[in-house]
């Protein structure tokens, strides 16, 4: 029996919600044209900023990270932006001409990390220093351009995760060298990683609603005929949440894929499910974004 949950609140931003952030005490919006604040608890908009971002897709905002009291903006086209967490200042520090694919960035060993989908074998990962986004280190992937665009990036404890549409996912270690690859036979639209049992865990979203724990199918689950466009587990790998492109989230166990709730909040695409220890914020295209609670598991 599917369970029913409901928000602990609905927020409207007036844009689409493209991805957010955390800090302790606020929470930080992306749409497509700028960077929303809000207090946490009260969900007061404290202020905003515009981006300078042209309106063509290939220009469009990808996702935001809160680091050392910043916010880290990264565009299709390249783009950088830093931006003070008081929302009142915004600097483009860095351009790097090429796209990162769909990955939202994200900090993995005290290190920025912007993937790109260029067309050189160098220019594959770009690794960059949160401070002066100075790039110190770029990867070689073998093989390349089989894998296809760059989807998901996904850092947890020491190893980060980035899965491409072809299905395969690189798993680079703290040293920023690839340790393996997973190699997929079909396509994938979402996936992330969850720490079970002191093991890294992988589930992954494949179109026609098909969510899958591990590359090796050993528990699968589908219910909903609709692409799994983000995913993201909680912090203690028990629970899953899963949104896909008609706008409803699935709520599922780690441990056995077993569904606790489909959510129907929202009517557009979901952008990104972040969680804040035992609740997560959904980011959607229908210019809301909400907040459950689930029930203990």
């Amino acid at each position: 029996m599917v369970g029913k949950l409901e928000p602990e609140f609905i927020l409207p931003v007036g844009r689409p919600s493209l991805d957010g952030a955390l800090s302790q005490a606020h929470l930080f919006v992306l749409t497509d044209t700028s960077v929303l604040k809000y207090d946490k608890n009260s969900r007061m908009s404290l202020s905003a900023i515009e981006l300078s971002i042209e309106k063509e897709p290939g220009s469009r905002p990808l996702g935001i990270v809160f680091f050392e009291e910043r916010i880290i903006a990264t565009c299709r086209d390249g783009r950088i932006f830093l931006i003070g967490a008081d929302l009142q200042r915004v600097e483009e520090k860095a351009n790097l001409k090429t796209s990162p694919g769909f990955c939202k960035p994200v900090i993995f060993n005290n290190t920025f990390v912007f993937v790109s989908c260029g067309a050189a074998e160098v220019d594959n990962f770009i690794f960059l220093y949160p401070h002066d986004l100075v790039k110190i280190k770029s990867l070689q992937v073998t093989n390349r351009k089989q894998f296809g665009i760059p989807l998901i990036m996904e850092a947890k404890n020491d190893q980060l995760f980035c899965a491409f549409e072809s299905g395969d996912v690189l798993v680079i270690n703290k040293s920023l060298n690839i340790a393996r690859t997973i190699d997929r036979k079909s396509p994938l639209m979402s996936a992330c990683v969850c720490v079970e049992d002191q093991k890294h865990l992988l589930y992954i979203g494949e179109a026609g609603g098909k969510i899958i724990k591990d590359a090796e199918r050993k528990r699968e689950w589908q219910m909903i005929e609709a692409s799994p466009v983000c995913m993201e587990t909680r912090a203690d790998g028990k629970l899953l949440a899963v949104g896909f492109s008609t706008g409803q989230v699935a709520l599922l166990t780690c441990k056995s894929l077993k569904p606790l709730s489909v959510l129907a909040t929202h009517k557009q695409n979901i952008s990104r499910i972040i969680w804040d220890e035992f609740v997560f914020y959904v980011f959607a295209a229908d210019c809301l974004v909400s907040c459950y609670k689930p029930f203990s598991h």
